[in-house]
């Protein structure tokens, strides 16, 4: 960032698509939310957003303003996310932007199911998933679906989220787009807690998958979400386990009296 030079660079929106500076901080946005410092990573998005307003480069504006909802939806913060992809969705169906209008979209719907409303921000992500492969990109299709999969569950439909998870996973080994394994995992292991009758080896099986180590450097400010999240999927797991014994003990025991009960009947 030191080199940047918003005078001398501004002609990089141009040649790129969009300012380098801004791309910059959206990159930084990223590498600090990885890191473990969730604070820092918004600010250096709210960077990205006010440099590219001050720009006045339309789509540099979009692409600020998707990466700073994508940073929002790690954060959970649902109302920046839902800010930012209003804006985008509106901003890219002005200036014919379908890639932006169509990530915006997906967006939308996750910060639509957050807010209640499940069932319209399913329709909303998928609206936005079709319009994305329709400009013929696959970028961030495990991510993408990781979100349905998340408004699904939302909306009651968990075994529906745990097939689209499974396409997730499915569309990363074929792209080779595997950063986001880890919450779809984590997600996995969750959602399979919330089935009638959990399958605990599953659950396990999504949490072995999980990174659980905490940041090199412990954030100074706010919990690695991450962190956190991927204990709780752990916390899934263990109470899998714990009521799978209780059904077998249960089982058990109903059998113990069938066999009381008969013999019982037996002598009389």
């Amino acid at each position: 960032m030191s080199l940047y030079r918003p005078d001398e660079h501004r002609g990089s929106a141009f040649r790129y698509g969009q300012d380098i500076g801004v791309s910059a901080f959206v990159q930084l946005s990223r590498a600090l939310w990885h890191c473990g410092y969730p604070d820092r990573s918004a600010r250096a998005a709210d960077r990205a957003l006010a440099l590219s307003r001050e720009l006045g480069h339309a789509h540099t504006l979009a692409f600020a303003l998707h990466h700073a909802g994508m940073a929002a939806v790690f954060a959970r913060d649902v109302a920046t996310a839902c800010a930012c992809s209003n804006d985008s969705v509106a901003l890219a169906t002005e200036h014919g932007f379908p890639y932006w209008a169509a990530f915006g979209r997906i967006l939308q719907g996750w910060a639509v199911a957050q807010q209640g409303q499940a069932t319209t921000g399913i329709a909303h992500i998928r609206d936005g998933l079709a319009a994305s492969e329709a400009t013929g990109t696959r970028v961030r299709a495990p991510l993408f679906l990781t979100l349905l999969a998340e408004a699904l569950a939302l909306a009651g439909k968990v075994e529906e989220g745990l097939a689209t998870l499974d396409e997730a996973l499915a569309k990363a080994v074929a792209s080779g787009e595997r950063g986001w394994d880890a919450e779809i995992h984590r997600l996995r292991g969750e959602l399979t807690g919330r089935l009638p009758y959990p399958d605990p080896a599953k659950a396990e099986e999504a949490a072995r998958r999980l990174d659980v180590s905490p940041p090199p450097v412990c954030p100074r400010s706010g919990a690695d979400d991450r962190f956190v999240r991927n204990f709780s999927a752990m916390r899934v797991v263990l109470s899998c386990k714990f009521w799978s014994t209780v059904r077998s003990y249960v089982r058990s025991m109903a059998s113990v009296l069938s066999m009381l009960l008969a013999a019982t009947g037996d002598v009389n």
